[in-house]
């Protein structure tokens, strides 16, 4: 079931996180690592209404994160005047 649901939705969510980055690779990685905690927490996943709308989510909430992530640690740019 998981792998069917892997590559039912890898395309979809992919093509979904491009919609919060053009940088290929970190959407990659972010699907990645949701299918990775899906798989790793199986056991404690309740039923899902949606699997579509639970992955789109997820994922979304993934990108936010990583990318909240990214942002605070970006050197900070001085600008003089």
């Amino acid at each position: 079931a998981f792998t069917s649901i892997y590559s039912t939705y890898l395309r979809p969510l992919y093509n979904y996180g491009r919609k919060f980055s053009k940088n290929t690779a970190f959407i990659e990685d972010c699907i990645q690592d949701l299918f990775v905690e899906l798989w790793k927490n199986k056991n404690q996943l309740g039923p899902a209404n949606s699997v579509k709308y639970y992955l789109y989510k997820s994922l979304r909430r993934k990108i936010f994160r990583a990318l909240q992530h990214e942002n605070k640690h970006l050197p900070e740019v001085l600008t003089e005047e």
